[in-house]
């Protein structure tokens, strides 16, 4: 096991399991000794966490019709996007990617 593995396999599929499930599903998978129920435990995760990534882009595609639909708010300092079916423990993502005011790829750094 490695440090990649663990980053990009193993902890997306444990914080999936307590964002969009129960973090209890994870809980059991590392304490099981049954590699039979361990295998189903982590069968499960990955479902989870298939889910999650799901249901994250179709928030992202939505928060960028939102945007599409009113540009001048990419004029905003801060930009608060909000959707009804948005459940707040279940999707949390670090945004769309910073765009120029001309809505081409852009950042801005603290400040500037």
């Amino acid at each position: 096991m490695t440090a990649e593995n663990v980053s990009y396999a193993i902890a997306p599929r444990i914080n999936a399991a307590g964002r969009m499930d129960n973090a209890v599903t994870a809980l059991q998978l590392v304490l099981c000794e049954d590699e039979d129920r361990a295998e189903e435990l982590a069968h499960k995760l990955t479902d989870i966490n298939s889910q999650r990534q799901e249901t994250e882009m179709e928030i992202v595609r939505a928060a960028q019709e939102l945007l599409d639909a009113e540009p001048e708010r990419l004029e905003d300092r801060v930009i608060l996007l909000w959707g009804r079916d948005w459940h707040p423990r279940r999707h949390r993502h670090r945004g769309l990617p910073p765009r120029g005011k001309d809505g081409t790829p852009g950042h801005r750094g603290v400040g500037g």
